[in-house]
């Protein structure tokens, strides 16, 4: 059985989310290590949407920026 490529990039994404959601702060570098059979590109496409989006504050220059969680409440 064929597996829907829709559901496949789904499953990507979801995946790279849960371990970025999971820590307080990272950096790129480390998330890559993390997600070694991931391209640095992808990667850095979630993480630059959900900065975007509110899940994380940004600091430092460039190469190397820290990464922390905003704290959500429900």
């Amino acid at each position: 059985m064929k597996i829907d490529p829709d559901v496949k990039r789904f499953a990507r994404y979801q995946s790279a989310i849960n371990i970025l959601l999971a820590k307080d702060v990272f950096y790129k570098r480390d998330i890559y290590e993390d997600l070694k059979d991931e391209k640095p590109a992808f990667m850095g496409r979630v993480i630059g949407e959900l900065a975007e989006d509110g899940y994380f504050t940004v600091s430092g220059p460039k190469g190397k920026r820290q990464y922390s969680a905003i704290s959500r409440k429900h």
